[in-house]
């Protein structure tokens, strides 16, 4: 049920993402709800975000979290 689930929220996730882009191709506000859809995904990853330092500097990496099947959509 949690991967049926999961599934459903990627597609969308990738629908709302779609339409946003198609209205600023067309340079059109895009939709409340699909920034709204993007914006709810981006506040349930964005916990997961760390900033490392690396011999090259500082860079950005997830937490990985193996239970979390809503992590493909980070």
């Amino acid at each position: 049920a949690e991967a049926a689930a999961t599934l459903l929220e990627a597609r969308a996730l990738r629908e709302a993402i779609y339409w946003i882009f198609v209205a600023y191709g067309e340079g059109q506000a895009p939709a409340a709800e699909a920034l709204a859809l993007l914006n709810a995904v981006l506040a349930e990853a964005l916990p997961y975000r760390r900033l490392v330092w690396t011999a090259a500097g500082f860079t950005w990496e997830w937490k990985e979290d193996p239970d979390a099947l809503g992590q493909m959509l980070w």
